[in-house]
């Protein structure tokens, strides 16, 4: 079971996001963004924390705002973005994201398996030296 704070100021599909991971059996918290969803690392211990999943675009604090922080203070946390914008824009806002330091971006409307795939990719592997 991992601990996976998921920040999307779309309540319905933070909801949906949150009810995929937990059915996987992990434990999730949303924030509607990313000020919310920083202190929902600290709170919980920085370490403790295996995954953040972002919307880019959010009220108060942003996810590209939320990347650059989760860089700076706690990198070994990895960033997945989402976003709906990006269809008739000449500008790719998930590159950006990648470039600040998200491992990678999924274009809404995500689907079960392809969160559930991308979520088993990028967990940290906590067994790693163990043994």
């Amino acid at each position: 079971m991992a601990l996976i704070l998921v920040s999307d100021d779309n309540a319905e599909h933070a909801s949906y996001v949150e009810t995929a991971l937990a059915r996987e059996g992990h434990q999730v918290f949303v924030s509607p963004n990313g000020s919310d969803c920083l202190r929902n690392i600290k709170n919980s211990g920085e370490r403790n924390v295996d995954l953040v999943i972002t919307d880019i675009f959010m009220p108060v604090c942003d996810g590209f705002e939320l990347t650059l922080e989760i860089r700076k203070n706690c990198p070994w946390i990895p960033v997945v973005g989402m976003t709906g914008r990006y269809v008739d824009t000449p500008y790719d806002y998930g590159d950006s994201l990648i470039k600040l330091g998200a491992v990678t971006v999924l274009k809404k409307p995500i689907t079960l398996d392809e969160l559930v795939k991308t979520v088993e990719d990028y967990l940290p592997d906590r067994t790693a030296g163990a043994g």
